[in-house]
């Protein structure tokens, strides 16, 4: 039985190779389909719609603010007056940053800065990207802020997911 098995292998094996369309199928057209889908897929989440949610008269979280849309991933959306739970249930906005109320410094110096990211989780890999890029971007401004390469946050940063708290997938 494995002799035979073998012996039809080798049998189709020979009348693939010999002819040279099908050789084209086997090994050029794969190779051109990984390179083109290689260069035209991208797992990069980009035009995510930011909220901000502060004081008009608050300028270090006008500054935060800037940092998110200038980092290319996030895009601005307008906020004034509205629940930044309601910018993301009516789908206006993809993520809201919500800051103290009594400024973002003055909070921040006292040890209280904490800004909050509400994140729509209906994709869930979405918004774990969304979470990452919000964290190196918050990153980036609080070593800028330190003057240092790489510094601890003098604030923290606390993500809610919405519609999908446990962040499962199906």
């Amino acid at each position: 039985m494995k002799r035979t098995l073998l012996a039809f292998i080798r049998k189709e094996f020979a009348q693939v190779l010999r002819d040279p369309r099908m050789k084209m199928m086997l090994f050029v057209m794969p190779m051109i389909e990984m390179t083109v889908f290689g260069l035209a897929l991208s797992s990069e989440i980009k035009n995510i719609r930011l909220a901000s949610v502060h004081s008009p008269s608050d300028s270090a979280a006008r500054r935060l603010t800037e940092r998110f849309t200038s980092s290319g991933w996030f895009l601005p959306v307008a906020a004034e007056g509205r629940d930044p739970a309601d910018l993301i249930v009516s789908g206006a906005a993809d993520a809201v940053l919500v800051f103290p109320a009594e400024g973002f410094a003055r909070a921040a110096s006292r040890g209280r800065g904490g800004v909050q990211l509400l994140v729509d989780a209906t994709s869930v890999t979405r918004a774990r990207s969304v979470e990452a890029y919000a964290r190196a971007v918050f990153s980036a401004h609080a070593a800028a802020s330190a003057g240092l390469p790489r510094a601890a946050a003098p604030f923290s940063f606390d993500v809610r997911v919405i519609y999908n708290p446990v962040m499962e997938s199906p």
